[in-house]
């Protein structure tokens, strides 16, 4: 989503030749300026001044001159280059974007802290470059819900963690979040956890600081340290060992009983450092801090249920290879699915990260490499697949590995099928239960 910086406006990227943009003279490089009368300056204020069901009113620059056309309710078929991202302006002492060794994809080094893209996107911010524009955007505007990182309500511990440069908003987190709050803008929050530095006492301040703002607040993720192999000139951080972790554990169920309803929990990381296993699917509510690691294993092990119940045997021998992390690795098991039948073998096997470290072991941050050599010792250990489940999401919008290693290459060194496992479960019983590829070629290009 990075972009380079551009001036006000949205800048149009391309065109659908027989959309209404085109046929009413818009062109790639015009830029809007207003829609409806109200200034554009990004793909929010689209979203939000645009009549799906009406004529729209859209103004122009292009070439120091303006222009206005008006088009009628439909398909535009205008894409837009995307905005320019604002960057972090802290220093955080877990970040992940200093752990990064080179030559992984662009975007996974840029430091983005835009609430732009927390409502978009569901990414976290910190709110710590908010100006007071921002916030009255974000009223008017009604984004909701944001995603926080808060880490502590200590503002003393808060501030040792985010290393806030000069520039940075000094507003107390607790402020910003009572002024949402108080407005109606709908919360959810994070706290990556740091041995040491905000678990035990002051996470337990946390969590009932943050509790009292329910239900606006909507809820709380505590989400383990991560630290790769690649820290350098970084303060010095201990991980999570069985022990510290199986106390924050018992800390977080304790105050989430407390609370008698969905509110606070504990990533799925934290159970796979213990090796005990997750709370029961109903714990997780409505699955809202599903993509911070939290119900993951629960989410998955219900998809993989409803899979097995529309599976069909294959006609012929099916060999079926998962590859997940070393984390999550008990908890999937070797029998992804029942034994329906003879021609139907599924094994499942961790890949070890080299692209972060071994101390790095969920499966959303393998590389495409790693994956690859994953298949190659499961052939080398005599079991060579006709099918390769890869983690979900593994692949972003550009289908790229996290080290920039395209899908279609991947698959054409695998010599092999491979596919992103699919949410759908549906779609999960069509790949296990028929042989040869699973989709036409452009779906399969887009690993889906």
């Amino acid at each position: 989503m990075y972009a380079p910086r551009m001036a006000h406006g949205l800048l149009v990227e391309s065109l659908d030749p027989s959309g209404n943009g085109a046929r009413f003279g818009i062109r790639p490089g015009d830029r809007l300026v207003s829609l409806n009368g109200s200034e554009v300056n990004d793909e929010i204020d689209l979203l939000f001044h645009f009549e799906s069901d009406e004529s729209n009113e859209l103004e122009f620059a292009r070439e120091g001159d303006r222009r206005s056309v008006t088009l009628p309710a439909g398909d535009a078929g205008i894409e837009w280059r995307e905005s320019e991202i604002r960057l972090c302006s802290n220093k955080c002492v877990f970040c992940y974007v200093h752990q990064n060794r080179k030559g992984m994809r662009k975007a996974i080094y840029v430091m983005d802290e835009d609430i732009r893209l927390s409502f978009l996107y569901g990414g976290f911010t910190t709110l710590s470059n908010l100006t007071d524009a921002d916030r009255n955007r974000i009223i008017a505007q009604r984004l909701s819900p944001l995603y926080v990182s808060v880490h502590a309500t200590d503002e003393l511990v808060r501030a040792s963690m985010l290393r806030a440069r000069s520039r940075a908003n000094p507003t107390a987190i607790l402020d910003d979040i009572d002024f949402f709050v108080e407005k109606g803008i709908e919360l959810h929050t994070q706290a990556v956890i740091c041995p040491g530095i905000n678990d035990g006492e002051v996470l337990e301040r946390t969590i009932n600081d943050l509790a009292a703002r329910r239900p606006v607040l909507r809820s709380l993720a505590c989400v383990p340290v991560g630290l790769t192999g690649h820290r350098k000139n970084l303060p010095l951080m201990r991980p999570f060992d069985t022990e510290s972790a199986r106390v924050e554990i018992a800390r977080i169920e304790r105050l989430a009983r407390e609370l008698d309803e969905p509110f606070v929990y504990a990533a799925d990381e934290f159970y796979c450092i213990v090796g005990i296993e997750p709370p029961p699917l109903e714990h997780y509510g409505d699955w809202e801090q599903l993509d911070n690691g939290v119900g993951l294993i629960r989410y998955w092990e219900e998809i993989v249920r409803e899979a097995n119940e529309a599976l069909i045997a294959p006609r012929s021998p099916r060999r079926v290879l998962a590859l997940t992390g070393v984390s999550a690795r008990s908890f999937v098991g070797d029998n992804l699915a029942p034994a329906i039948s003879d021609t139907l073998e599924i094994r499942v096997a961790s890949v070890r990260n080299t692209l972060f470290g071994e101390s790095v072991t969920v499966a959303n941050l393998l590389s495409g490499e790693d994956l690859l050599r994953g298949i190659e010792r499961s052939r080398a250990s005599g079991f060579d697949p006709d099918l390769v489940l890869l983690p979900p999401k593994i692949l972003n919008e550009d289908q790229l590995f996290l080290d920039d290693l395209p899908f279609g290459e991947a698959r054409a060194l695998a010599a092999t099928e491979l596919l992103p496992a699919p949410e759908d479960p549906s779609l999960l019983a069509e790949a296990l239960g028929y042989r040869g590829p699973v989709f036409d070629k452009g779906e399969s290009e887009k690993g889906r």
